[in-house]
C-alpha cells in the first residue's frame, strides 16, 4: 500500500472546504487536527456534514468530545440540540451554557 493510499481515509471531503476558509484546507488531517474538525463541523456543518462526523466518532464520540471540551464554546441552540440528540443531562448542558455566558465576550454582550 502507497503512503498516500494509507492516509486517503485521514482527509476531509473535499466538498467541507467551505467550512474551513480560514485554513489550509489541504493540509487538514483528521488524524492531526482531530479535536479542531469536530468543533468546526459542529459549529458550522450541514446535515451532511455531521452525518460523515457520526460515521467518524459514533454518536458516542461526539458526547465525548462535548464533555471533555466542557460543551466546546458552542452556541446554546446547538448544545441543546446535542443534549435531546445525545441524551445528556440538562444540567450538564446548563453549566455550559452558563460558562459561556460568563466568557469574556458572553459578559461584553450583556453590557
Amino acid at each position: 500500500m502507497r503512503s498516500t493510499e494509507r492516509y486517503a481515509d485521514d482527509r476531509l471531503p473535499d466538498n467541507f472546504r467551505r467550512f474551513f476558509w480560514d485554513c489550509d484546507f489541504s493540509s487538514l488531517s483528521w488524524r492531526r487536527h482531530r479535536s479542531f474538525i469536530i468543533r468546526r463541523l459542529l459549529e458550522l456543518g450541514d446535515l451532511e456534514a455531521i452525518r460523515w462526523l457520526i460515521g467518524k466518532t459514533g454518536a458516542r464520540g461526539i458526547e465525548k468530545w462535548l464533555r471533555t471540551h466542557h460543551g466546546g464554546g458552542l452556541e446554546p441552540m446547538r448544545l441543546r440540540f446535542w443534549q435531546a440528540r445525545l441524551d445528556i443531562p440538562a444540567s450538564v448542558v446548563d453549566a455550559w451554557v452558563q460558562a459561556g455566558n460568563e466568557s469574556v465576550w458572553g459578559r461584553r454582550i450583556k453590557q
